[in-house]
């Protein structure tokens, strides 16, 4: 039986394979190859690879910067994120090139299971997957894995139909283009641009703001570090809307400082210890992102200039809390933490007060 990999790559080569019935075999080894390794093969000297992508872009005329997909899934995790979406996105090119080499760290691909799909090849051409004959992909595929199963580019015939021009990228960054849009747009208009990014459980935060930090070197706060001290913990604070955080401390030791534009510590709450454990040193930065529940507090009145809410379906939310947490833990959510969190959305308004929501991660389409 073929892994959900292997059978996912049969799917999107085959919705491939429809969409550009001028694709050869050397076209879909190359998504296939994509598909598992990503893009990072293509990256030896960054600063060249930016100005290899400005020469693609400038070489390209109107129409073929319009015409193609934004951005297009591969699988595994990677998609195409073409120059049109400099068009259609309004993303910039640097966004796309740094997009490009933080994604090139992410190893995600085996020989092994490469080797075990290429073998897929000719099988899915007799299922007419591709316009090409069966034998066509038996020979290119023999002669591949003979040549070393080398790093290929597009054939000349679809670069002539297509004129693809596009990087791979982790698609994890998809779902965050609407932010990205957002910041580029205040950092046209400030020094310093401070983001929220709120939400629900397990619905992405962190990964949004990991990914945001490693494109914009920016500085991150964690509202978990303000968790409630036992000394605070009463019936009637918990009563409040977003009470079980320390809000007040929050204010206080960061976001007062960081309206300075000056560097700062605040101390870490460790939720397991009910202890204080160290401090936090945070610089001032072009951008700086407060990451978690309880961000966007009204008692924080107007102190961002972003604000992001994010949202999950409750059956993904239990399974990623399972799969994270444990079931034992999933329980305490459950039962004490979500209803706390869902009391604070509603009653805060929190989504409607938002700028932009976002509900779940990447998952791949075809």
């Amino acid at each position: 039986m073929c892994s959900v990999l292997e059978s996912m790559w049969r799917e999107i080569a085959a919705a491939h394979g429809k969409r550009y019935p001028h694709m050869e075999p050397q076209d879909a080894v190359k998504l296939l190859y994509q598909q598992e390794f990503g893009g990072g093969h293509l990256i030896r000297d960054p600063e060249r690879a930016l100005a290899i992508l400005k020469e693609e872009w400038d070489g390209m005329d109107e129409a073929d910067k319009r015409k193609l997909p934004s951005v297009e899934p591969i699988g595994n995790g990677y998609a195409r994120i073409y120059f049109s979406a400099v068009e259609n996105e309004d993303i910039s090119l640097s966004h796309i090139w740094r997009m490009f080499i933080a994604s090139s760290e992410t190893k995600r691909g085996s020989m092994e299971r490469f080797l075990k799909k290429l073998q897929e090849f000719p099988s899915l051409a007799e299922e007419g997957a591709f316009s090409f004959s069966p034998a066509a992909a038996e020979i290119y595929t023999s002669e591949y894995r003979e040549g070393g199963c080398p790093i290929v580019s597009h054939s000349e015939a679809y670069k002539k139909a297509y004129h693809p021009a596009y990087r791979v990228i982790d698609g994890r960054y998809i779902p965050l283009l609407p932010v990205i849009r957002a910041i580029d747009s205040l950092m046209l208009k400030k020094s310093r641009v401070v983001v929220a990014i709120d939400g629900r459980a397990a619905s992405g935060k962190s990964t949004a703001t990991e990914l945001l930090a490693s494109l914009y070197e920016a500085a991150v706060i964690h509202m978990d570090d303000f968790f409630l001290p036992l000394e605070l913990r009463t019936e009637e604070r918990f009563r409040e809307p977003g009470g079980n955080v320390h809000y007040e401390r929050f204010k206080t030791e960061v976001l007062e400082p960081l309206a300075g534009g000056q560097s700062f510590s605040y101390r870490i709450f460790d939720c397991g210890s009910c202890q204080y454990e160290g401090v936090r040193n945070i610089k001032p930065s072009s951008l700086t992102i407060v990451e978690g529940s309880y961000s966007t507090h009204p008692y924080f009145g107007n102190s961002y200039d972003l604000t992001v809410f994010y949202t999950v379906d409750p059956q993904e939310q239990k399974r990623r809390i399972c799969l994270r947490n444990g079931e034992k833990m999933y329980t305490m959510f459950r039962d004490r933490w979500i209803p706390l969190e869902e009391v604070y959305f509603a009653e805060c308004r929190v989504p409607e007060r938002s700028d932009l929501c976002i509900e779940g991660e990447y998952t791949e389409s075809f």
